[in-house]
């Protein structure tokens, strides 16, 4: 049931502050970011922002979110997996640039 579960919560939470505990999730989000398109970057920022939310922010084991900080975590997850294949990649280097336009 949820008695194991709510264990390893707790244990976490106790050894982590609750922003380094979403770096975690951020990690993976951005790890499937570069790896792969953009749609399981989404679905992998989603189901990321929803296990953060389930289990470490209050009131755990729900859904419910209470504060702003909260929802600009989820924007801020879907904007991490969204920014490699939104943006444009810029060039190396100008120096690399500067060389191939003078030969």
């Amino acid at each position: 049931g949820r008695r194991p579960i709510a264990d390893i919560t707790q244990s976490v939470s106790s050894a982590l502050p609750l922003p380094n505990i979403s770096l975690v999730f951020l990690a993976a989000v951005l790890l499937v970011a570069v790896r792969s398109s953009l749609g399981p970057s989404l679905v992998c920022a989603a189901l990321s922002f929803l296990t953060y939310d389930f289990l470490f922010i209050p009131p755990n084991f729900s859904f419910a979110i209470q504060r702003e900080e909260d929802v600009l975590t989820l924007l801020f997850f879907l904007l991490m997996a969204a920014r490699d294949h939104l943006i444009p990649q810029a060039p190396l280097s100008s120096s690399r640039v500067i060389r191939s336009s003078s030969i």
